[in-house]
């Protein structure tokens, strides 16, 4: 079963690489904020689940975390990615090399903005103002940059370094189920 559904989901990564990365991601986002919303229960002993926020949740997925890593991605492989001649096997200090060159870019340059969007996007979405926005940039992008300098960095290795190309984006949503948990607490706390 579980190699049909492996096989399924490669063919729609090659015939439909975008859509398939989107739907993907919205899942996956959709599934961190579940789980925060399931902790955060537990911890108040009651069970009710705001749905409308989970869909909200998932559109960041949908809209803005599918096709930003996948074109990301693709710009990290063109650009920053050290290319070797056809047959040529690097050794494992030029693949950790290579890897490392790409994680700096994507944390330095990325994460940055990826945070930004996400606190612009949610922030819209549930209908607050530009100035409740930016009063909650000012107050939360800093210390989630900070949090995410101490995750991220070692997933983008792994990433780079051993997971194939067109399975990057999958690999680091499954990772950004807990990733994604600890966004929506970000956002939706009081």
């Amino acid at each position: 079963m579980f190699k049909s559904i492996g096989s399924w989901y490669f063919h729609q990564l090659q015939h439909r690489p975008i859509v398939t990365k989107s739907v993907s991601a919205a899942l996956l986002v959709g599934a961190g904020d579940l789980l925060t919303q399931t902790i955060q229960h537990e911890r108040h002993h009651e069970l009710k689940f705001d749905f409308e926020r989970t869909l909200k949740m998932a559109s960041f997925g949908l809209f803005m975390v599918g096709p930003t890593l996948h074109l990301w991605y693709k710009f990290l492989d063109k650009y920053i990615a050290k290319k070797y001649p056809s047959g040529y096997i690097p050794t494992k200090k030029e693949k950790i090399l290579n890897a490392t060159r790409q994680m700096a870019v994507d944390q330095l340059g990325f994460s940055p903005f990826s945070l930004f969007q996400f606190l612009t996007y949610m922030g819209l979405i549930e209908g607050h103002s530009m100035s409740d926005v930016w009063i909650k940039l000012k107050k939360d992008l800093f210390p989630t940059l900070l949090v995410n300098w101490m995750v991220w960095p070692a997933v983008q290795l792994i990433n780079f370094t051993i997971v194939p190309y067109h399975f990057r984006v999958l690999f680091v949503n499954a990772v950004s189920i807990f990733w994604n948990a600890y966004l929506s607490y970000v956002q939706h706390k009081k």
